[in-house]
């Protein structure tokens, strides 16, 4: 929870086709991918996507700035992952950590 604005933040990850309020995230569901919400103080939604990569993520840890940015931390799998939409990252190892930062 934001203590200047209230909004509240999500991170985790999920395996089949999730809706938190604004719209199904599809994807595949033989992998785990991490997720990301968005919701106000009252708890109405505002935003989420969801970071499909070819093996198991997980979403670790968020947080946010006093300007709402929204800042997340956690691990993808082996191979190249282009599931934040800013490029690509290599992944030569099993466990590869992330940190992305989206607007509010």
């Amino acid at each position: 929870v934001n203590p200047i604005s209230g909004e509240v933040t999500l991170t985790g990850e999920i395996t089949s086709e999730v809706n938190f309020g604004g719209g199904p995230l599809a994807g595949p569901s033989y992998t785990q991918d991490v997720f990301l919400a968005k919701f106000t103080s009252a708890g109405v939604y505002k935003w989420a996507k969801r970071f499909i990569g070819p093996f198991d993520d997980n979403g670790v840890a968020i947080g946010t700035d006093s300007g709402g940015d929204v800042f997340a931390t956690g691990r993808y799998g082996s191979g190249t992952y282009g599931g934040f939409g800013g490029g690509t990252m290599p992944g030569p190892a099993t466990n590869n950590g992330f940190a992305v930062k989206l607007g509010p």
